[in-house]
């Protein structure tokens, strides 16, 4: 779909409805209203940048902040895995 991951899709469809939001919020211009939603072809065109050579580059990024980016262990190990079972200290 467009070529790019649902969860790219998401996020950049997310982005420019907020950022629609708040520009009616701020000005009752329609310039700020369409530069809003311009954002999102940016994001979008940033997107399908990095996703040119593999489709599952946003799926390496989280699975990335999953692994290095949010576990109580790495001070101890020095490093992360991505692992079912929870670390317990005996």
């Amino acid at each position: 779909m467009l070529g790019l991951p649902i969860e790219a899709l998401l996020g950049i469809f997310m982005l420019s409805v907020v950022s629609f939001l708040v520009a009616g919020m701020i000005s009752k211009e329609i310039f700020y209203k369409i530069a809003a939603l311009g954002m999102g072809a940016v994001f979008y065109g940033l997107a399908r940048l990095l996703c040119v050579r593999d489709a599952r580059a946003f799926r390496y990024m989280a699975l990335q902040l999953k692994t290095k980016g949010m576990h109580r262990t790495r001070a101890r190990w020095r490093c992360g895995s991505y692992a079912p079972v929870r670390f317990r200290r005996h």
